[in-house]
C-alpha cells in the first residue's frame, strides 16, 4: 500500500498541502490505497464522504477545501449533466483522477476549472497504467504502462494478441509486493489468477503501437450476440452521449435465437423526454448493427453497489419480470 501511494502520488504530482476527497467506501481501494495511504505518506489530508452524492459533491469539495478527487463509472456524467451554475468554477479542486475519462472531459475541465486524468488499475494489481497531468493522449486512452510494471494484452492462451486487437489485460510487477500476493484463504483462486506468472485481470483492452492502453470492458460484462462479442461498456458510452440521457447501463437478456440480446436501461435528465424508437435510431447511426440494443427500459435511478457500479443482475431480473417488448423503429 505504501509503495502504491508513492507511485500514484508521483504520477499525479501530489502536494503536501493537498486535500484528497473520496466519496467511496472504505473497503474499496480508491479510499484506502489511493486516498488514505498517500495522505499518510505525505502527511497531507484525506477527506471521506459516506457515499457519492450528486447534489452534495461540490459543496463537499468546498467545505473540505479538497484539491483532488477520484471518480468512477458514471459519476462525472452525473455531475456534468446537472444544470450549469454561476459558481461551477468556484471550487478548490485542481485534479480529478479515475476511470473512465469521458469524451466530454475537455468541457468538464473548462466548466469546473479542474484537470481530469485517467489510469487503469485494480485492488489486486495497483495502478500499472497512468496518464501524466499536462501530457496529451489519444482519445479513449487510459495512458501508458509505468516502468515498474509489465502489461500484456493476451488471448485465452495467454499469448500476446496483435497490436490494436482486443484481449485480456495481464499484469506483473518488476518490484516485489507491488501487486497482491494471494486471495486470502483461496489457494485455487490465487493459482488461477496468477497462472503462467501473470496476474489475470479479467478486463479487456487493446494497445496501440505507441503503448497507449484502451480499456474495453470486463470480460464478464461482455456478451455474445449473433456470433459477435459485444462490450456493454462501449454501448453505454454511445447512449450516454444522447442529450436526454443522464446515465445508462447495458445488459444481456436471453435471446430466442440462442446467445443473448442487448438491452439498455436509461435514466433521463430532469424534465427530458425520449421515445425508445428515437434512442434506437440514435444508436443505429453511431454503432455497429450487431451492437444496437433491442430493448429499452426507463428507470428513475439505476440499482447500484456501494461503489457506484451498476448491478446488471438486478437489471436483468427486473427486465425478465416485466416481460419487456422489443423496440422496432420505423426507418427514418
Amino acid at each position: 500500500m505504501i509503495r502504491q501511494a508513492e507511485l500514484t502520488s508521483t504520477a499525479w504530482e501530489a502536494r503536501p498541502d493537498d486535500v484528497a476527497y473520496c466519496p467511496f467506501p472504505m473497503f474499496h481501494a480508491d479510499a484506502t490505497v489511493f486516498t488514505i495511504a498517500p495522505a499518510l505518506v505525505h502527511g497531507s489530508a484525506a477527506a471521506l464522504a459516506e457515499r457519492f452524492s450528486v447534489s452534495r459533491f461540490w459543496s463537499d469539495i468546498r467545505s473540505f477545501g479538497a484539491t483532488t478527487f477520484d471518480y468512477m463509472g458514471a459519476t462525472l456524467a452525473l455531475l456534468f449533466k446537472q444544470p450549469p451554475r454561476e459558481d461551477d468554477r468556484d471550487n478548490p479542486a485542481r485534479l480529478g483522477w479515475g476511470v473512465p475519462r469521458p469524451d466530454f472531459a475537455p468541457a468538464f475541465e473548462e466548466r469546473f476549472g479542474v484537470t481530469l486524468v485517467e489510469g487503469y488499475g485494480s485492488t489486486e494489481a495497483g495502478i500499472p497504467v497512468v496518464q501524466d497531468p499536462g501530457e496529451s493522449y489519444p482519445p479513449g486512452s487510459c495512458g501508458r504502462v509505468r516502468p515498474e510494471y509489465e502489461v500484456r494484452i493476451a488471448d485465452d492462451e495467454d499469448d500476446p494478441v496483435p497490436t490494436g486487437a482486443v484481449g485480456e489485460i495481464l499484469v506483473r510487477a518488476h518490484e516485489p509486493f507491488l501487486t497482491m500476493t494471494e486471495y486470502f484463504g483461496m489457494p485455487d483462486a490465487t493459482a488461477r489468477a496468477f497462472r503462467n506468472c501473470w496476474f489475470h485481470s479479467g478486463d479487456l483492452a487493446r494497445m496501440d503501437a505507441a503503448g497507449n492502453l484502451y480499456f474495453v470492458g470486463r470480460k464478464k460484462d461482455a456478451i455474445r450476440r449473433r456470433g459477435e462479442n459485444i462490450s456493454l461498456f462501449e454501448i453505454e458510452q454511445v447512449v450516454d452521449t444522447h442529450p436526454a440521457v443522464l446515465e445508462s447501463a447495458a445488459y444481456g437478456v436471453p435471446s430466442a435465437l440462442t446467445e443473448e440480446d442487448v438491452a439498455i436501461a436509461v435514466v433521463l435528465r430532469p424534465d427530458a423526454a425520449l421515445d425508445p424508437a428515437e434512442l434506437i435510431r440514435f444508436c443505429q447511426e453511431r454503432m455497429a448493427r450487431y451492437m444496437v440494443p433491442l430493448y429499452v427500459t426507463f428507470w428513475d435511478f439505476l440499482p447500484k453497489t456501494p461503489t457506484e457500479k451498476v448491478s446488471r443482475v438486478a437489471l436483468r431480473e427486473r427486465h425478465l419480470e416485466r416481460a419487456v417488448a422489443p423496440v422496432t423503429p420505423e426507418p427514418s
